[in-house]
């Protein structure tokens, strides 16, 4: 008797990606190639994410996920399907934001955000600033406008990203001296 074997597809790609927020997946960063004898059919893209279960040409939410690359045969009496699982980490986009490096002020001058002077330095990501007073007892919605004491202290400059999910929150310190009225 002749034992006729069915024939393996074999494709390859990458095993592993590390990727940022906002990195498309594509078939060229998955680096895919079949390797098998030309046979009928085309890749097929799924993910582990209910979000994007079809990631290609899509953006993968930031975290660990599994990518599964097949090649389906029409023909499943004599061909294998080829399969790979590619682990993901996609990581949250990181950006900048800037201010004033410090502040002086004369007691009794209101803390404005035109002093602060606080920017975004990326366009991509939509959010908010958030202003705290770390050194002093003062509620967070009520450090613009307000009249320090005099004395030192820190302004806390904070980016709240609408989607923290996808985005990291950056803050920065500034150093703030309040000298007596004279």
């Amino acid at each position: 008797p002749v034992t006729v074997r069915r024939y393996v597809t074999e494709i390859s790609c990458v095993d592993s990606l590390d990727i940022v927020y906002g990195t498309m997946i594509t078939t060229e960063l998955l680096e895919v190639q079949f390797l098998s004898a030309k046979i009928d059919g085309e890749f097929e893209y799924s993910s582990d994410c209910i979000a994007c279960p079809n990631p290609l040409e899509k953006l993968l939410p930031a975290g660990d996920h599994v990518l599964t690359v097949s090649f389906p045969t029409p023909d499943t009496v004599n061909y294998i399907p080829g399969e790979r699982k590619v682990n993901v980490t996609v990581r949250k986009y990181m950006y900048d934001i800037r201010s004033v490096d410090s502040l002086e002020l004369v007691y009794g001058a209101e803390l404005t955000t035109s002093l602060i002077d606080a920017q975004m330095l990326d366009d991509k990501v939509e959010g908010c600033f958030v202003y705290s007073c770390i050194s002093t007892l003062i509620e967070p919605s009520s450090v613009i406008g307000a009249i320090l004491p005099a004395g030192k202290h820190i302004i806390r400059v904070l980016y709240q990203p609408t989607d923290s999910d996808n985005y990291i929150t950056v803050e920065i310190d500034i150093p703030v001296t309040v000298r007596r009225y004279v």
